[in-house]
C-alpha cells in the first residue's frame, strides 16, 4: 500500500471561521522508505494569517501573494494522493481544512479520494503513550534533524519553522509514529506484568 505522510499550515485555528490553508504538503513512503515523491505548494489564502499562526509557522502574508489558490492545486492534489493511505497527525485539523476547501469547489472530501486515513495522533492515544510532549518532542526532533542534515545538505538547523517543509513534515510524521511505538511497547510491558 502506498502511504502519504500529510501535513497543512494555515492561517489560523478555525476553518469554520474563514481560516485557509496557506501550505500543503505530503511525502510518499513505500515499502517503509521515503521515496523522494513529494507534493508541497504554498497556496494563497486570499485573507491574512493571525498573528499567533504567524508566530509558528512564519509563513508571510507578502510571500504568499503569488502564489496559486488552493482551487489552483486541488486537481493534482487530489491525483497526489488518490488511493493512498494518510497519515496525518491530528488528522481532524487538516481534514476539516481539507474538506472545506474541497466542498468550496464542490469535490467530495478527501476520505473519498484515498483509501484510508490514519491519524497517528488518535493512535498514540488509544496506545496510552504518556510522554512529556515537550521535551521528547524537543529530543527527537533535535535527534532526527541532527540524522536527516548528516544526509541532507540543504537542512539548516538554525530553528524548526525555517526547515523545508519536508523535513519538518516527515519529523513531525515520524514524531507520531515514535509516540505511537512507544506507547505499543509501554502496553506490551504492562501485559506481561498482569
Amino acid at each position: 500500500m502506498r502511504i502519504v505522510v500529510l501535513d497543512t499550515e494555515t492561517t489560523g485555528l478555525n476553518a469554520g471561521l474563514g481560516d485557509r490553508i496557506i501550505e500543503l504538503g505530503c511525502i510518499e513512503v513505500l515499502n517503509r522508505r521515503v521515496t523522494g515523491n513529494h507534493f508541497h505548494r504554498y497556496v494563497n489564502p486570499e485573507r491574512e494569517s493571525e498573528v499567533g499562526a504567524l508566530k509558528v509557522h512564519g509563513i508571510t502574508n507578502e510571500f504568499l501573494q503569488d502564489k496559486p489558490k488552493f482551487r489552483e492545486v486541488a486537481a493534482e492534489f487530489l491525483d497526489y494522493i488518490q488511493g493512498t493511505e494518510l497519515v496525518i497527525h491530528n488528522a481532524a485539523f487538516d481534514l476539516e481544512f481539507l474538506n472545506l476547501e474541497l466542498s468550496r469547489l464542490g469535490l467530495p472530501p478527501v476520505e473519498g479520494h484515498c483509501a484510508a486515513v490514519v491519524d497517528s495522533l488518535v493512535l498514540a492515544r488509544e496506545a496510552n503513550v504518556v510522554i512529556d510532549d515537550e521535551g521528547f518532542a524537543a529530543q527527537l526532533r533535535e535527534s532526527l534533524l541532527t540524522a536527516l542534515s548528516e544526509g541532507a545538505s540543504q537542512v539548516k538547523r538554525e530553528s524548526w519553522k525555517s526547515q523545508p517543509w519536508p523535513v519538518r513534515a516527515f519529523t513531525w510524521g515520524c514524531y507520531g509514529l515514535l509516540r505511537l511505538l512507544a506507547g505499543v511497547l509501554a502496553y506490551g510491558r504492562a501485559r506481561e506484568y498482569t
